[in-house]
């Protein structure tokens, strides 16, 4: 029987995949569960149309976070904070910290988007962070923390 997934399915297949599954199967567990539809005519053409739709968003999507960590990796992101007279800094290092400086110059970055590589920064100097967005697209960029002393 051919249907139509419309839920994401672990080892099954995800949203909009056009399979082929015994009846019984489809029957019994899809359609009650709401996991799938029937692949009629009408709903492939439909589906077909939906994933070009998807395709369109999705490259407008990867054009503009390329352009944004272009962007940002010409940015010198500097972070000021208060420290001892050693250097060692009052208070912890975080990925909002990095937000922060990114909204002054009108980035917006969710912090699930960014991972600071050393977790355990207690001095002022440079440092990494990982920076991913949708579509895979990765891009290691660094920070400078120094003193307001």
């Amino acid at each position: 029987m051919k249907i139509i997934l419309i839920k994401n399915l672990k080892n099954l297949g995800v949203k909009y995949d056009i399979l082929n599954v015994k009846s019984g199967y489809a029957r019994n567990y899809l359609f009650p569960n709401k996991y799938a539809i029937l692949a009629t005519t009408s709903s492939i053409k439909e589906i077909i149309e939906i994933k070009k739709q998807k395709n369109k968003k999705n490259k407008i999507l990867y054009e503009k976070n390329k352009d944004l960590l272009n962007k940002i990796s010409y940015l010198k992101i500097k972070i000021c904070l208060n420290t001892d007279s050693k250097g060692k800094l009052f208070g912890s290092i975080n990925e909002q910290l990095i937000i922060n400086f990114l909204k002054e110059k009108n980035i917006l970055i969710k912090k699930e988007n960014i991972n600071i590589l050393n977790k355990n920064i207690k001095n002022i100097g440079i440092y990494k962070a990982n920076l991913e967005l949708d579509n895979n697209l990765k891009k290691t960029i660094e920070f400078e923390i120094f003193s307001k002393n």
